[in-house]
């Protein structure tokens, strides 16, 4: 069975983090049936192409049959409003993010049928103040009871995170992926962090999703690998800087 797509819309993913087809086909064909540009981008494509497709993004085959042109705007995502970050991404992180920014997108209509509230909560920090101050004062709204078990720990600051409506997800590697994502966390903006399962270490786990809480404090979006056993001999940003520092103090108190 064939379906007409809009290719439009199939472009406007590559489009968002900067993939070529030939990047998306390295993806597309990974363990299949190689199929060509032809194949995967022509106007009439099969149902079972398609879908196909979709183990990349994840949308539903209705995003690929909706005539609707996509629009490239910085609020579409975060590849249109940030042009350089903190690590020089391969395709599977930009993949990953894509996944995520779109996500996002249909969020603000999921919390109304569910009637959840995703407002800011806390107010925004600055890179001028000091993070140890910060740290302290945010120790005390959200600093869980639970903290000898590193991995209950972890859920337990999920669980507070989400009562400040801030929404965590994670994504899974699995050991067979031919391109695995080179990062470990980012933050969309307005209150989305999203981790990588850190199977082997809950400790790295946590201390990504604290450092991409600090980017939420600032509003400051980033995807990024972090090195931290070099993390004192790196030479970071301001802001990357302020967010090591805030998640030192707000571990150790």
């Amino acid at each position: 069975m064939r379906v007409e797509q809009n290719t439009s819309r199939l472009k406007h993913l590559l489009a968002l983090p900067k993939m070529t087809e030939g990047d998306f086909l390295l993806i597309f064909n990974e363990r299949r049936k190689k199929l060509t540009v032809e194949d995967v981008f022509s106007y009439e494509i099969s149902v079972r192409t398609l879908k196909r497709i979709d183990k990349v993004f994840n949308l539903g085959l209705h995003y690929y049959l909706d005539p609707e042109t996509p629009t490239d705007s910085r609020e579409a995502s975060i590849f249109f409003r940030k042009n350089k970050f903190g690590t020089e991404l391969n395709i599977g992180a930009k993949k990953i993010g894509t996944q995520f920014e779109e996500l996002k997108i249909s969020l603000p209509i999921i919390s109304k049928l569910a009637e959840i509230n995703l407002d800011r909560s806390l107010p925004v920090s600055l890179v001028q103040d000091n993070p140890q101050t910060v740290a302290n004062a945010i120790r005390k709204k959200l600093y869980p009871d639970v903290n000898s078990i590193p991995k209950e720990f972890l859920r337990a600051l999920i669980s507070k995170f989400a009562e400040k409506n801030i929404l965590v997800f994670e994504f899974v590697e699995t050991w067979n992926k031919k391109e695995k994502a080179n990062i470990d966390g980012f933050f969309l903006s307005p209150n989305l962090i999203v981790l990588k399962r850190q199977h082997s270490s809950f400790r790295r786990e946590t201390f990504t999703l604290i450092q991409e809480f600090g980017h939420y404090l600032l509003n400051k979006e980033e995807i990024e690998e972090l090195d931290i056993a070099n993390l004192p001999s790196n030479t970071p940003s301001a802001i990357e800087r302020w967010c090591n520092d805030f998640s030192y103090y707000f571990l150790i108190g």
